[in-house]
């Protein structure tokens, strides 16, 4: 789910490969924590093949089609997965009504009230960049003032904090004390995000998922397990792209 250390993971191969009528791509991950040869489906439908150190890299496209049915299921699951529709938007676990007014001005804006987001915008800006470049700047400001905020409490130093589009992990700690953060936690309830956050910071101090590391997480996040589960059960929703249907927008 969430990333460790830089050093912990290693990409070793990335490829492509047909399974039935589909295009799969795939990558190669050598692991420290790994114990035996994986599978795992990450949320932009790349397929992970997880190999532990010192085994050697097997015939990856032969694993993968011995796994033909398990990874079409993965796949059919998260393509069954309407996109985010921004006519309603989650800002921190509360739903947001999307609202859309086309302007003759020759620049538009963008805000956020009550359980509103408003877009006042000319006929040539597309709705939906324009919303993922406002929830983007409305995640680093939470991110970075949460970071901040925890890491006082946990009495822990990071060097510098990055917000990217990641889909496929949630967030990381990298072993130069630099965090990265995906800004698709802001659509998050702030518990599900605080718990992201402290996981890293925890990084900070072990950089492993020892049982030291959990009970470290659990000092500051006692119900983290119940976060964990939200992020499994809610996380392909929220990797999901923008999408606004022409009928959104009203004058």
């Amino acid at each position: 789910m969430v990333s460790t250390n830089a050093k912990a993971r290693q990409e070793v191969a990335c490829g492509e490969i047909m399974l039935g009528s589909r295009q799969v791509a795939y990558r190669v991950v050598r692991s420290r924590r790994a114990r035996q040869i994986r599978l795992r489906s990450l949320l932009d439908g790349t397929v992970e093949v997880v190999v532990p150190p010192r085994v050697s890299v097997p015939p990856i496209e032969e694993i993968l089609r011995s796994r033909q049915r398990w990874i079409e299921r993965q796949l059919d699951r998260l393509q069954a997965l309407p996109p985010i529709h921004p006519n309603s938007i989650g800002f921190l676990g509360t739903k947001h009504d999307v609202i859309v007014r086309r302007t003759a001005a020759p620049t538009g804006q963008i805000f956020m009230e009550g359980r509103t987001l408003q877009l006042d915008v000319p006929d040539d800006i597309q709705v939906a960049p324009t919303i993922e470049k406002f929830m983007r700047l409305r995640a680093r400001t939470v991110l970075h003032e949460r970071a901040a905020a925890w890491a006082d409490l946990m009495q822990v130093q990071y060097q510098r904090l990055s917000v990217r589009d990641q889909r496929t992990r949630w967030g990381s700690c990298s072993v130069t004390g630099g965090l990265n953060f995906s800004w698709r936690l802001v659509m998050a309830p702030l518990p599900v995000l605080d718990y992201v956050v402290i996981h890293e910071l925890m990084h900070l101090r072990e950089m492993n998922h020892s049982k030291r590391f959990w009970d470290g997480v659990a000092t500051y996040c006692p119900e983290y397990q119940e976060h964990r589960a939200w992020l499994t059960e809610n996380g392909p929703r929220l990797a999901r792209p923008l999408y606004v249907e022409a009928s959104s927008a009203v004058r």
